[in-house]
């Protein structure tokens, strides 16, 4: 089971080379990997009515969880990093269990499908996860490109404008996640909403046994989705993205990515949590 972490770390930075690759191939003019690229991706799907990549994603979420989330997603990962990164300037930050605010989420998610069905791209191109990524890659790297229309969900704005969109991104997605991990990915991004509706009752999840858990508290303090409720030993699925930190730290073994659904060993127990 720890050994978890270590194999989405890998495959995690695998895809976001690969999609890092891809848009510097943009930036140069070179289609590369491009369309077969975009049409994994789950906005694009919505956008463009794929329902075969869109069932596929909706059905990896609902056995796997956030599977996409965890290992696809250049934008999620490059928060992790982002967080990461500042991190080993300071203490090691401690997060907390945070009440959902998923209306934001799903208000983005409803946005995107009025916007899809009404013609404008904008729209769902600004709030989409590897089109922000994208953009902010492409105008790091040819500022002077402009629109790629070859992927019409990934909108790039050239000159001072796409300087200037990329410095906002930053700002408003990656600065948050340097205190609050995944905030974007749970609080605003439509694709998360989409599939957090799939993986909230996931076949396999994050199951805390409170049979060995002691509460020490450390597998809250790794939490970057912010959906560990230690108190009531329960992990919100909707929100996690499964970065197996949880899993990683705890020293008890209570905690492990199962099909099972733990209850009290002991009778007395099991009639209090009734």
């Amino acid at each position: 089971m720890k050994k978890l972490k270590i194999i989405r770390i890998i495959l995690s930075l695998i895809f976001l080379l690969l999609a890092t690759t891809m848009f510097y191939g943009v930036a140069h003019g070179v289609e590369l990997l491009s369309e077969t690229y975009a049409r994994i991706q789950p906005m694009l799907a919505l956008l463009c009515f794929n329902l075969g990549v869109l069932a596929f994603w909706l059905m990896i979420t609902f056995f796997f969880g956030r599977l996409y989330c965890s290992v696809m997603c250049p934008l999620g990962v490059f928060q992790d990093f982002v967080a990461r990164l500042f991190n080993k300037f300071k203490p090691v930050r401690k997060y907390r269990y945070a009440t959902p605010v998923k209306m934001v989420g799903y208000i983005s998610l409803v946005v995107v499908c009025v916007s899809m069905l009404c013609g404008i791209a904008v729209i769902p191109a600004m709030l989409d996860p590897n089109s922000i990524y994208g953009r902010m890659v492409v105008s790091a790297l040819n500022p002077d490109m402009g629109y790629f229309a070859t992927m019409p969900h990934v909108m790039i704005f050239s000159g001072f404008l796409g300087i200037s969109v990329s410095v906002l991104t930053f700002i408003g997605v990656f600065v948050p996640s340097i205190a609050n991990g995944r905030l974007y990915c749970n609080t605003v991004c439509p694709v998360g909403a989409m599939l957090g509706l799939c993986s909230k009752r996931a076949v396999y999840h994050i199951e805390i046994n409170p049979d060995k858990c002691t509460a020490c508290g450390k597998c809250e303090d790794v939490c970057k989705a912010s959906c560990l409720d230690l108190s009531h030993l329960t992990v919100d699925m909707s929100r996690c993205v499964l970065c197996f930190n949880c899993i990683r730290e705890c020293s008890d073994n209570a905690i492990s990515y199962t099909t099972e659904r733990s209850r009290p060993m002991t009778p007395l127990m099991q009639r209090i949590k009734e």
